[in-house]
Order: structure tokens, then sequence, then C-alpha cells
């Protein structure tokens, strides 16, 4: 498939492999050691991948989640290590230059996802607890984010994502369906506009 992509004028600015190999879906609370039988998966994949690229383009790591699995995940062959670094808390509190700490492994770093997602005020029964992420604060705590990210010396930086899905019966009650920069049907939250030709300083 590569050489037709090469081939319509896109260019390729890396290679990646697999996605988030070291996932337990639905997401964990706590961090999930990557089994000896999928890391050996990913092993394999990964050499066939890098030999079969032969330095034409830079190959990333597989992305890891889980901290726990950085040493076994970021030793295979790349030329670029992939990190997906989100905000620690994605409920309402903006994030911490702690949430930005980058793998060292002697490589360039890519983050190739973080986020915030946007939601309405709900009400926790019985507690009366109310969350929400407004536009502002997504547009607030992605700028900090990103800050936080190149300040620790990330080559570059990617957004997830484009836009929103709002599929759930919940709609924008539910956090998880919020994640754009633009609502569904294309029109751009705060983010998207406090973003464009921005760069952190």
């Amino acid at each position: 498939e590569v050489p037709q992509i090469v081939a319509s004028g896109v260019q390729i600015a890396a290679v990646e492999g697999l996605n988030e190999p070291d996932v337990v879906r639905p997401y964990t609370p706590t961090p999930v050691p990557i089994s000896a039988e999928t890391l050996a998966r990913v092993r394999d994949h990964q050499e066939r991948l890098y030999a079969a690229v032969d330095g034409r383009w830079p190959v990333l790591s597989p992305s890891a989640v889980y901290k726990v699995n950085w040493d076994a995940i970021y030793s295979l062959p790349s030329d670029i290590t992939n990190a997906h670094l989100y905000p620690s808390d994605l409920y309402g509190l903006p994030p911490q230059p702690s949430g930005a700490v980058l793998p060292s492994y002697g490589k360039p770093v890519w983050v190739t996802e973080t986020g915030q997602f946007t939601y309405r005020k709900w009400v926790i029964f019985p507690f009366n607890y109310r969350w929400q992420v407004t536009q502002q604060m997504q547009r607030d705590y992605l700028r900090s984010q990103i800050g936080y990210l190149t300040a620790n010396g990330a080559q570059h930086v990617f957004v997830y994502t484009l836009m929103d899905n709002n599929s759930s019966f919940l709609g924008s009650f539910d956090p998880k369906q919020g994640w754009g920069l633009f609502k569904e049907g294309g029109y751009p939250k705060l983010a998207a506009t406090a973003l464009a030709g921005w760069t952190p300083s």
C-alpha cells in the first residue's frame, strides 16, 4: 500500500505499526503490565515493520498507555519514541507538569495523542456533585498540556481528536464523546480556533 500512497503525493513523516498494544479494554484505572504473549506478538510485528521500512522513513515505536510498559515497548526497534500522554485528571482539573513527563530512551519523542474532552454539567446521585468541562476549559487545558509537553522536549504533539462523536444516548453529558476540536458537522470549538497557528512559547 505504501507505493500507492507515495505516488498520490502524500508525504510520509513516519510509520507507526501498532496503536496502544498494552491496552486492556475497557481501560483499567491502574497500570496493567503487558503480558509476555502479547509482547512477543508486538515484538514480531515491530521487527518485521522496521525491516520492511529499511530506513526509507522514520519508524515510531508502538504507543504505550501505561508507564509500567515503557521499558518493554520502547526497547523494540524504532527511530522515534511514541508516547500517549493525557492530563492526569480528565474530569475538570487542569493538567499539571507532572503529567507531561516524557519517556527518555535516547530517541526523539513524539506525543501522538493528548487531549481533553468537553461535556456538560451533570449530577451524580445522591451526592449532588457537579462535574463540567467547558469549551473554555478544553482550550486552556490543551494549551497548557501542549506547552508542558514541548517544554519537556516533545518534537511533535498531536491532539486527539478532530471531531466530536456524540453517538452516546447521553449526548453532550457523556464526557467520552466530546474529544473533538470540532463539533459534529464541522463547527469549530474554542480550542480549534485557539490552536490554529499557535506556537507554544
